[in-house]
């Protein structure tokens, strides 16, 4: 089974949103808007860092890198994620990932990257990456409360036969409609929100979000660069349905996003809280309440390395359980994998600052292309 290693080439475009409707969506259209979005409209890519594996023509595996900027102190870095691995199955278990791997890196260090990022590796990615040199700054803590008992169709949808039928494009579509009218517990109920100074809004503010995270960036902690181009990009991800909670008094003083996935069985079921920002801990409390009681039928998760231990002791007494870390990479729970492009990865720092202590990044759901 002999192939090659190349870079996108759009004559690929149709196979890669086709392989990928194993991650994305199962529609096709949906995926090339997917695609263009996150490799194409990304503010701080100037090319698409796609990766394939090609056999006679065909593709039988895709490797996303998406750029990102960084923030330590004063200093912003570009760093490539890695995110959208799919190995078609008749290729699984042989040396495709590690060839992959290898060329992308040899390609990215040309361009000028010296560190490789991922967010949301899967159990098997997580596998291969840390056999072959990967390094996890360690398992991200997650606090998750679960819905009410599921109705009878939310069960239907989850059985393994429906989840099958759900790659086919025209019964996804039925079956999408189905659980749209009535299984996703219909609309939020935004009406729910009495906190004076929330606001619950659709869509992203921005301008004034990029002002409030700029003003609360620590110093010593890496964190994600997020101006006003990257909100406006990355909350129109094409997978997701978003919900902003803003807190006001007279200017934007602290906002949450909750998402929850499009294309998934669990759409408008399942929400994750992928950023908490307040200019204080009452108003980082006061966002956390409202998200709970506007999401209170939903099954919430948050990384719970966002959250002051207030915020931590408010969630478990509202039944929220926190899931706990273990030492083995086979019992699969969140992590943040670090790379170089070039040399040993054992010790990876930023200027004195060591990346794979996990106390040196300030994470934050909304870094997962996941969410």
């Amino acid at each position: 089974m002999s192939y090659e290693i190349t870079r996108y080439d759009p004559l690929y475009k149709d196979q890669i949103c086709e392989l990928e409707k194993e991650i994305w969506s199962p529609d096709p259209d949906v995926n090339k808007s997917y695609l263009q979005w996150k490799y194409f409209d990304n503010p701080h890519s100037d090319t698409p860092k796609i990766y394939l594996a090609v056999s006679e023509g065909r593709v039988i595996a895709v490797r996303g890198m998406y750029e990102s900027n960084w923030q330590l102190g004063d200093e912003v870095f570009t760093a490539p994620c890695a995110g959208d691995t799919v190995i078609h199955p008749d290729y699984r278990n042989n040396a495709v990932y590690s060839d992959l791997t290898n060329f992308l890196k040899n390609d990215l260090y040309e361009r000028g990257h010296r560190y490789l990022f991922s967010f949301s590796a899967g159990p098997a990615t997580l596998l291969h990456s840390l056999a072959i040199g990967w390094k996890s700054i360690g398992r991200i803590g997650m606090m998750s409360k679960e819905p009410h008992p599921r109705t009878a169709l939310g069960k239907l949808t989850s059985d393994h036969k429906i989840k099958k039928l759900l790659k086919n494009t025209i019964a996804a579509g039925f079956l999408r409609r189905a659980v749209n009218k009535f299984g996703r517990g219909n609309a939020l109920n935004y009406r729910k929100n009495k906190h004076t100074h929330i606001r619950i809004e659709e869509n992203p503010i921005p301008d004034e979000m990029a002002a409030l995270a700029a003003k609360l960036v620590k110093d010593n902690k890496l964190v994600l660069a997020r101006d006003e181009k990257f909100f406006k990009w990355r909350y129109a991800n094409p997978l997701s349905k978003y919900v902003f909670l803003y807190w006001y008094d007279k200017e934007l003083k602290g906002y949450l996003t909750a998402q929850t996935p499009l294309y998934r069985n669990d759409s408008m079921r399942k929400f994750n809280i992928t950023e908490l920002e307040g200019a204080n801990s009452t108003i980082k409390m006061d966002l956390l309440k409202s998200a709970v009681s506007l999401l209170d039928t939903r099954s919430i998760s948050i990384w719970s390395n966002m959250l002051n231990e207030d915020c931590r002791r408010y969630l478990a007494s509202n039944g929220f359980i926190e899931s706990k870390s273990t030492g083995s990479a086979a019992e699969y729970t969140p992590t943040v994998l670090v790379t170089m492009t070039k040399g040993p990865s054992s010790e990876i720092e930023h200027h004195g600052t060591n990346l794979l202590d996990i106390n040196n990044w300030d994470l934050k759901m909304i870094y997962s292309d996941a969410f």
